[in-house]
């Protein structure tokens, strides 16, 4: 998406309409290409099901044309675009919203995330879905995440967050804030070495099982990892970034100093 890019951010340049037409019609493309994905190779609707219960091949089809096609994952990545322009278009101006408005939006974007995340609830424990309803969960789950986290980034950043606010700004996440790209750039390869590295068969009993044997695993490592990644590669590129730019721009001008005043200014006056 870092190459096709472009195509959506030069429009911005000409009109924010262009901009959005430019958005909707690539999540228009990413929701068709994963319809066609899914009906063409019978692909299932969530990862945990050819990784826990398919075959091989089940899992291979998924990874190739849905997990990792950069086609189908780009509708998140369309939404940040967007929300990144509207961040910008509104960092001096102060973004009025009653608070009723602002209530069903927060309201909205919850049910929508939490919604995405259960809706497969009895997909995943063995209740059958047809291929469109597997299409269709696949494609919306994508965009009404993203849409809901981009009304949580926007709000908190335009004042409408309330205690949430209040409970992201605790220096707590700081640290944590600097890392979570470096984690998200290592936490596959990081996974990948847990799941891979055990040399019996794992049987999982249950959720918690998961978090114990995977999730937390792999969530710890992958920080480690990424604080590493950063002190290599991120905080020496920013400061590479800042004294670049800093040469670039004109130096700032001092501010006039007013006359001293000595005696013969005294006398005169």
């Amino acid at each position: 998406m870092f190459v096709f890019s472009p195509l959506i951010l030069v429009p911005f340049v000409w009109s924010p309409i262009y901009g959005l037409i430019a958005v909707l019609v690539g999540i228009a493309i990413s929701i068709a290409s994963t319809y066609i994905n899914v009906f063409t190779f019978d692909l299932a609707a969530s990862l945990m099901v050819p990784l826990f219960e398919g075959t091989d091949d089940e899992l291979h089809y998924f990874m190739l044309y849905l997990y990792e096609a950069f086609y189908v994952r780009m509708t998140a990545y369309l939404v940040g675009i967007f929300l990144g322009y509207a961040l910008l278009q509104t960092k001096t101006k102060e973004v009025k919203l009653s608070r009723r408005m602002s209530a069903t939006l927060w309201m909205l974007s919850t049910i929508v995330c939490l919604s995405a995340l259960f809706i497969p609830y009895n997909y995943q424990k063995g209740t059958y879905w047809t291929p469109f309803q597997r299409a269709t969960y696949y494609a919306f789950s994508r965009l009404g995440w993203a849409l809901g986290v981009g009304w949580v980034i926007f709000a908190i950043n335009r004042g409408h967050g309330g205690i949430i606010t209040r409970f992201m700004s605790l220096s707590f996440w700081h640290a944590l804030g600097r890392l979570s790209y470096c984690a998200y750039m290592v936490h596959m390869l990081v996974g990948s070495y847990v799941f891979r590295r055990a040399s019996i068969l794992v049987h999982y009993e249950g959720i918690i099982d998961m978090y114990i044997h995977g999730t937390i695993p792999v969530m710890s490592m992958s920080l480690l990892f990424a604080v590493v990644w950063s002190l290599l590669f991120e905080v020496p590129t920013n400061r590479i970034e800042a004294l670049v730019f800093s040469r670039r721009s004109p130096p700032a001008k001092k501010p006039e100093e007013p006359p001293a005043y000595t005696d013969s200014n005294v006398q005169r006056l």
